[in-house]
């Protein structure tokens, strides 16, 4: 028996590499919404904190969150080309398929976008797709994917790059596990204690895919 029958993947940072795009896009709606420009040394602090702490250390209130959201959408699927999936992507969604593992997505970002960058064959392996959910939202979309599944939550897992995946997981009352190739850092996620650490794709795919003893 597998100890996770859903595995729920996050999207940008842990299966797509989008943080290069992203700090270039988040520059140009800083412009655009008047808040503060992020710059390497500023990027890489943020990568610590959690998300209401980066709204703050941005400038960025919440009332323009959603114009923000909007826009960094928009701008998403006009630089898509510019946007590739990591090394290892492709392999683990087709490994985890072949073990018989129901696969899913839970991201801000939208779905025509997830399934340009999977294309059509690995696409058709993700059963459920939760896409274009608010900065804030995922616990919900959680609850509503994991309840569509008919999997219990104690066999379901989110698999993300940030701290928000982690609390929304805990809110969800799903395990959560984090990868140490995306946006926040290794010690930050460890530190917000995830149920699973992942330090590489064949890492992950090892241990979502192994069958566990239940004697």
């Amino acid at each position: 028996m597998r100890r996770f029958d859903l595995v729920l993947f996050d999207w940008d940072g842990t299966l797509v590499d989008s943080w290069p795009w992203f700090t270039r896009a988040l520059n140009d709606a800083a412009v655009r919404y008047r808040f503060r420009q992020v710059d390497a040394v500023t990027g890489e602090r943020l990568r610590s904190l959690r998300p209401r702490e980066i709204l703050r250390e941005l400038g960025l209130p919440w009332w323009k969150l959603p114009f923000f959201t909007r826009y960094m959408r928009a701008r998403m699927t006009r630089d898509l080309e510019e946007i590739e999936l990591f090394d290892g992507t492709a392999s683990l969604i087709s490994r985890l398929a072949d073990a018989g593992v129901v696969l899913g997505i839970v991201t801000t970002n939208a779905e025509q976008n997830v399934r340009a960058k999977l294309g059509p064959t690995n696409a058709g392996r993700i059963a459920h797709y939760a896409c274009d959910i608010s900065m804030f939202g995922k616990a919900s979309r959680i609850r509503k994917v994991v309840a569509g599944s008919g999997v219990p939550p104690s066999r379901a897992i989110l698999v993300g790059d940030e701290i928000r995946d982690i609390e929304a997981a805990r809110s969800a009352g799903i395990a959560s596990g984090s990868v140490a190739w995306g946006y926040a850092t290794p010690a930050a996620l460890r530190a917000a204690k995830p149920t699973e650490f992942f330090e590489s794709m064949d890492a992950a795919a090892a241990a979502l895919a192994v069958a566990v003893d239940t004697d």
